[in-house]
């Protein structure tokens, strides 16, 4: 009797063992396909998601505001790795390495019908259109000394759009600009 119980403990054991490492695996390797990371001296930047710093709208679905801004989520997180403060500008620029292989300059998305928003940690979202940027530039701050902010792009197609042309499309591309030196770029 006791041999079979101690048989059943030994064989519930290895069943467990199997089951986390087999679990931390699939975990791990998930986890490190949707993270891409860009560093500095000063800044680590990872992309949450498996597409990076890129962003694409494929289809024109014109959206109002609160269908734009549950539309898909571009989540990313900087960190400071200095002592002192570090001032960070985030920009959303046209992607023309995609657009020039692509060829598809002729059907990008109007900038006057291309809303985005930007939310820092659980902030309120800021929305723009993307006309409306001054330089592409969503969001100039500072992160504190040793801190680490999170941040949610989303992009989509203005309700107010007047198209026949639903193959129209847009490629961009979110950068990362400390001091004058892009990061976020490949």
């Amino acid at each position: 009797m006791k041999r079979l119980i101690l048989k059943n403990v030994i064989i519930t054991g290895i069943i467990i063992l199997v089951a986390c490492f087999f679990t931390y695996k699939i975990y791990n390797r998930f986890h490190t396909e949707g993270s891409i990371d860009y560093s500095s001296s000063s800044l680590d930047i990872t992309f949450h998601e498996k597409s990076g710093e890129k962003i694409t709208i494929n289809k024109v679905t014109p959206l109002n505001d609160n269908l734009g801004l549950s539309s898909k989520p571009y989540d990313f997180s900087i960190k400071n790795n200095l002592t002192e403060p570090v001032k960070v500008t985030i920009k959303l620029v046209d992607d023309n390495e995609t657009i020039e292989k692509d060829n598809c300059i002729e059907s990008s998305i109007p900038k006057e019908y291309i809303k985005v928003s930007i939310k820092e940690n659980n902030g309120k979202n800021e929305v723009y259109t993307m006309s409306e940027l001054t330089d592409n530039i969503l969001l100039e701050t500072e992160i504190k000394a040793l801190d680490e902010q999170n941040y949610t792009v989303r992009v989509w197609v203005a309700s107010e759009i007047e198209t026949t042309n639903f193959d129209l499309h847009y490629h961009g591309k979110i950068q990362i600009i400390e001091n004058d030196s892009i990061l976020a770029r490949r």
